[in-house]
């Protein structure tokens, strides 16, 4: 599973947890319903930033750890210096 796939998936679940729709996230975004149903089934990949603005909207946070196998280990995200 691709890191836009966890963060869809995510998102998903937080929706449902707070009963939120497709049309009501779409609203508070100033998006389309349509946008935001092809981004959630998979027809449109969103950028990191459209991912972070659905979560910040639906109260969560998004964190990305970048790791170089055997070498760096653990990289951290820029706000987190």
């Amino acid at each position: 599973m691709n890191l836009h796939n966890q963060a869809v998936q995510l998102i998903q679940v937080r929706m449902k947890e707070i009963g939120m729709t497709q049309t009501e996230l779409a609203k508070r975004m100033g998006w389309t319903p349509k946008h935001v149903n092809r981004i959630l089934n998979g027809f449109a990949e969103p950028s990191m930033a459209s991912l972070d603005f659905m979560a910040f909207i639906l109260g969560i946070d998004l964190e990305v750890t970048a790791k170089v196998p055997g070498e760096w280990g653990t990289l951290i995200t820029p706000g987190e210096r």
